[in-house]
Order: structure tokens, then sequence, then C-alpha cells
């Protein structure tokens, strides 16, 4: 998060900066746990790229649970 925060105060060198990290859990509440990876995201990510939803929206900082950490 240190780097995170240095990047977006370098003023005029990035337009939006966005944080990606590799995820590894365990599913569980059926017969057997599923181990699943993925890619999580900051909530900034897609409008940082420009992209929209083809159906509903995108999450965004509004969705960023009140007292979890905000890596956006």
């Amino acid at each position: 998060m240190p780097e995170l925060e240095d990047l977006r105060n370098r003023a005029g060198i990035f337009s939006d900066v966005s944080v990606i990290w590799d995820v590894s859990v365990n599913l569980t509440g059926s017969k057997q746990p599923e181990r699943l990876e993925f890619l999580a995201v900051s909530p900034n990510y897609f409008s940082m790229l420009g992209v929209s939803p083809e159906k509903g929206r995108v999450f965004g900082s509004q969705d960023v649970a009140e007292g979890s950490p905000k890596p956006s």
C-alpha cells in the first residue's frame, strides 16, 4: 500500500493507478471444498481501463465494506 500511495501522490506522472493481486482461497459449504484462484483488483480497475460492462455495472469504491482496507 505505501507504494500505491507513492505512485498516486506523484502528480502528473500517472492519470490513475490500480492494484491487481493473486488470491487463493478455499470455497466451502458443499460436500467437497474447492480451491479457487483468481486475480483481485482494486475498485477503480475497470474505470481506469475505460471499459464498461455489457450488462449490469462494474464495482467501485461504494462497494468496499466499511472498515475494510481500501486498495484504491
